[in-house]
């Protein structure tokens, strides 16, 4: 297999065609189908019949706002673990 450098010039190691740096797609799909999910859970249709509503009240807010805070915390969550997953193995 052929190696080549990344841009501060340590030695890569050439995955299967295609499979980008060494062959450990998943994460990438997942946080694809996440992205995804979370465009499909905040706008309409999705969010119209499922959380566009104020009551019942999540922690003092309408559950609508609830709704989006919770996607955006849930957000945070998923990429500090695609960071672990993608960059922290070193």
């Amino acid at each position: 297999m052929d190696t080549g450098t990344d841009a501060g010039g340590e030695a890569l190691e050439a995955g299967p065609a295609g499979s980008g740096r060494s062959g450990r797609r998943w994460p990438h799909v997942a946080l694809g189908l996440y992205a995804v999910t979370c465009l499909l859970a905040l706008v309409w249709p999705v969010f119209d019949r499922v959380a566009n509503r104020l009551e019942p009240y999540v922690l003092g807010l309408p559950f609508s706002l609830a709704w989006i805070v919770g996607w955006a915390l849930l957000t945070f969550g998923v990429l500090v673990a695609y960071y672990a997953v993608t960059e922290g193995r070193d």
